[in-house]
């Protein structure tokens, strides 16, 4: 497991520089991983996006995963002393 946070400085980026003007940014990030979920919390919604390497699993089992998503995210908040490989019973 990873967790990364680097926050986006929007009153940073919209101070002048003396000579410079900004006007765009956006990041992108791959994952190296075989499976990878990452949450971003911003000004609106928490947004979470699911990852993968196809050559570690393909895409309609990424898409399984993605659909048990919510209810694997509720078991966690009613049983989170309970280990999460047990939470979705077989393999999707």
């Amino acid at each position: 497991m990873v967790f990364e946070n680097y926050p986006l400085d929007r009153v940073g980026l919209a101070r002048a520089a003396p000579g410079l003007r900004l006007v765009h940014s956006e990041g992108r990030d791959a994952t190296h991983y075989p499976l990878t979920l990452a949450a971003f919390a911003g000004d609106g919604p928490l947004t979470l996006r699911l990852g993968h390497r196809p050559d570690a699993v393909d895409g309609p089992r990424a898409e399984r995963i993605a659909a048990e998503l919510p209810r694997l995210l509720g078991a966690i908040a009613v049983a989170p002393h309970d280990p999460v490989g047990g939470l979705l019973g077989a393999d999707p």
